[in-house]
């Protein structure tokens, strides 16, 4: 894998940058292929505390991660692909319920 550190920083600086409202930020990345073309990508996800004990971050916050997420990776020479999910850790908790 590619320096999954380095790939790590990168989303949890850009979700600082642009998820303002997400607290306590925890990054998985993974290699996986898609499932459809085999082609390599990454899953990405992203667990956060919303903000003052809701369950979503504000509406649209998340439209438009990708492009500035694969522009980012691209200079460290990251091809594959990112698949992101966000998840608000409330959610977690309620799945182990």
């Amino acid at each position: 894998m590619h320096n999954e550190n380095q790939i790590r920083k990168i989303v949890e600086d850009l979700v600082k940058e642009r998820l303002t409202d997400a607290r306590n930020v925890e990054v998985t990345v993974t290699e996986d292929v898609g499932f459809e073309d085999d082609e390599p990508i990454l899953r990405v996800r992203v667990v956060y505390d919303p903000p003052n004990g809701q369950y979503m971050l504000k509406r649209g916050a998340t439209y438009g991660f990708t492009r500035p997420l694969r522009d980012a990776l691209s200079k460290i020479g990251v091809s594959e692909f990112p698949i992101t999910s966000f998840v608000s850790r409330n959610d977690i908790e309620g799945e182990a319920a």
